[in-house]
């Protein structure tokens, strides 16, 4: 449910890998995100320290990491292993917590489809 569909940013839920979004009422939004759906789903649950989601199956997600699980040439572009506090593999992105996001080149982010900003230290590669 939603409060307001105007908040609703269609493209940067596009940009991170929706294949659609289906708005079935003034109040309601459905992100089609296709087979990976089960993880996106584990992940939501995860970032809401707690919220319930109904009709929703658990599986485990993937470990946390670090700088060194990224090619030496993405990290680079992420402004150095200084600058990340955290990499984190995700169906089929990269969460990225850095600790300086002024140092990221996003032109020259290598092996990335695309990139959504979601906090100012928060990125999520589509790799």
């Amino acid at each position: 449910m939603v409060a307001d569909q105007e908040l609703v940013d269609e493209a940067a839920l596009k940009a991170l890998g929706a294949m659609g979004v289906i708005r079935p009422s003034d109040r309601a939004v459905q992100v089609i995100v296709g087979p990976i759906a089960d993880q996106v789903a584990e992940e939501i649950r995860a970032a809401g320290a707690g919220v319930p989601m109904a009709g929703v199956a658990a599986i485990s997600a993937e470990p946390a990491g670090d700088a060194a699980d990224l090619s030496p040439a993405l990290v680079a572009a992420l402004g150095g292993a200084g600058a990340i506090a955290q990499a984190r593999t995700l169906a089929g992105r990269v969460r990225v917590e850095l600790r300086e996001p002024r140092r990221v080149d996003a032109a020259t982010l290598p092996g990335v489809r695309g990139m959504v900003q979601l906090t100012s230290t928060t990125l999520h590669l589509l790799v």
